[in-house]
């Protein structure tokens, strides 16, 4: 995408109106002002900076598709805490990505994308899209939880030796787009348990109900595949949330099959295993 010489740096909130007033008198009202810019403003003051840094978080990054130019702005430390956010852009649609925990994916026009093999980062997103059409505008940004926390274990009713396995997911969300909305791509990755016996994984909102869940038993080689995003939306677990809620997942293997317990809700599956 093009890069014109819209944005400007930060600067501090004593000096907004002091910008403002330079941009907007630059345009006189004599002249045609369709080709003055738009005083952008986001408003970073309602973000829960010590919360964030926490969970062990360190810095926003933000993203603006302005027409076809795109602005990136990573490294805005959270401890210094900082109230607002100041760029010029075209009066034309606008879409605004704030985001922190972002991972190594990074942020590009089309939002952020999670490289394949990885599990979705501990993301927190505020994502907006507007139509520039004023010399000043204004948006208070709040970020929300666009990840879940997917936590797996795995019993037998007949043998209280639990065999060696680790899980693969797979699914058709890749990341997410400028609007909010998850990005159709690739996701695959794996995760062993820990000394709990939990499996971990950060998984990203979906779209639909075709995440797919593979135990892989390791002593054995075999693999069983379940269409776990089904089991997830028969749950009643909401995709849709502001904040997206974290998720466990227990499989209890009997002689007869396998039962899914999700948050209290059960799905039981009947087939003979083989051990």
């Amino acid at each position: 995408m093009s890069s014109r010489s819209w944005t400007v740096p930060a600067v501090p909130v004593n000096a907004a109106a002091v910008l403002c007033a330079i941009l907007l008198l630059s345009c006189s009202v004599k002249e045609d002002r369709t080709e003055c810019p738009c005083f952008l403003t986001l408003d970073l003051g309602g973000i829960e900076t010590a919360a964030l840094m926490h969970q062990g978080l360190d810095s926003l990054v933000v993203g603006v598709v302005a027409g076809t130019d795109f602005y990136e702005k990573a490294g805005l430390a959270l401890r210094d805490n900082v109230q607002e956010y100041n760029l010029a852009v075209p009066k034309e649609q606008v879409d605004v990505m704030v985001a922190c925990g972002i991972g190594r994916g990074g942020l590009s026009a089309g939002g952020f994308k999670i490289p394949e093999g990885d599990e979705c980062p501990a993301v927190y997103l505020f994502t907006d899209s507007f139509m520039a059409d004023e010399g000043e505008l204004r948006r208070t940004v709040s970020l929300h939880k666009d990840y879940c926390v997917l936590s797996v274990s795995m019993k037998t009713s007949y043998n209280a030796h639990a065999r060696p396995y680790r899980i693969h997911l797979e699914g058709n969300v890749s990341g997410c787009l400028m609007d909010g909305s998850p990005a159709e791509g690739f996701f695959s990755c794996f995760s062993s348990p820990s000394s709990g016996g939990l499996c971990h994984l950060n998984i990203p909102r979906q779209r639909d109900g075709s995440l797919m869940l593979e135990v892989h038993f390791q002593d054995s080689g075999e693999i069983r595949s379940f269409p776990v995003g089904e089991y997830i939306l028969e749950s009643g677990y909401d995709w849709s949330a502001p904040d997206l809620e974290d998720i466990r997942l227990e499989m209890d293997f009997s002689r007869s099959g396998l039962t899914f317990n999700i948050s209290g809700w059960k799905k039981t599956l009947t087939f003979e295993i083989t051990f």
